[in-house]
């Protein structure tokens, strides 16, 4: 008979392996940003660890020769001359379609929701009215909503990106985290926001993309801790940037069974469908930004950063 969901502590799936703490997930390459005169305004924490890179001069002219080797250019904010440039180190571009083998994934996943959802139909059917009818009833809510989550998740990580317009971040910030406080708030997790006011920085992109994308990483955070935990959001600006970080107290990043972690449809989760981090990866770099996401220095809890090129404040 199918059961209702029970609050747990969270820890590691049996089959889940902790990772080293060199493992990572993150967007290609490194970003800086220039104005109109090819001048150096920002540059990415990647950048910032690059050799080349992090010895350029902010406010320095860039050399042509480097500027030759950006592989994307796009435009940070409507009303503003400044541009993200991405330079590639070694990793190839994020793709946004679909292979063969991931089309097969993502439908293999989409059914066993939709199985869960038949089957609790015809067990309702079974039992009647009463306390295991409620617990089924529970079972299909919490499978609809899942299923709603993939079909969302699935479009924003690979439909066409939307219109460009004004982007509010403090309100997307603001969002992403109430979207996930009543997940939070049924395990006793807090959702805490620091600096949510250093997000008033005006660009332009896609807010629903943006939105999706840091609500998966808060989502992520909420799934790996234990209940009772602190899940800490965090906002710093600087010249032409903002910097999002979402910190957890869980295991780390665990070894997906299958597949590569950050990978399409890789997940750690009984039933997860692993397209949260998909999400945010599009998300960084549709808008000349950078995500990664490791395990924290002191070798437990996750932190994922999310940069994102705006005007100056």
């Amino acid at each position: 008979m199918l059961q209702p969901p029970t609050t747990r502590p969270s820890v590691a799936p049996p089959s889940a392996e902790p990772l080293p703490p060199e493992v990572e997930v993150a967007t290609p390459g490194a970003v800086l940003v220039v104005d109109e005169a090819c001048r150096l305004r920002d540059r990415s924490p990647s950048a910032m660890r690059d050799a080349e890179l992090s010895a350029l001069t902010i406010g320095a002219v860039l050399p042509e020769s480097l500027l030759a080797t950006a592989s994307m250019r796009r435009l940070v904010h409507e009303g503003s001359s400044l541009d993200a440039l991405w330079l590639a180190r070694g990793d190839t571009p994020i793709e946004g379609g679909l292979d063969e083998r991931e089309c097969g994934a993502m439908l293999m996943r989409l059914r066993a929701v939709v199985g869960t959802l038949v089957a609790s139909l015809d067990v309702e059917e079974m039992i009647g009215a009463g306390p295991a009818s409620a617990a089924v009833g529970s079972t299909r809510r919490r499978e609809m909503a899942r299923l709603l989550g993939a079909i969302d998740n699935l479009g924003h990580a690979f439909a066409p990106t939307g219109a460009r317009t004004h982007v509010d971040l403090e309100l997307v910030v603001r969002r992403a985290v109430d979207a996930r406080r009543g997940s939070g708030q049924r395990r006793g997790i807090t959702l805490h926001i620091d600096g949510v006011r250093d997000a008033r920085r005006p660009r332009s992109g896609d807010e629903a993309l943006l939105e999706s994308g840091l609500s998966a990483l808060v989502a992520n955070a909420i799934d790996a801790s234990s209940d009772g935990a602190i899940v800490r959001i965090g906002v710093e600006a600087s010249l032409a940037a903002v910097t999002l970080t979402v910190e957890d107290d869980g295991p780390g990043l665990l070894k997906p069974g299958r597949s590569e972690v950050g990978a399409p449809f890789a997940s750690t989760k009984r039933g997860g469908l692993g397209l949260g981090l998909v999400v945010a990866k599009r998300a960084a770099f549709v808008h000349g930004g950078e995500l990664r996401v490791a395990t924290r220095d002191r070798g437990h809890g996750v932190c994922a950063t999310l940069w994102l090129p705006t005007s100056m404040g």
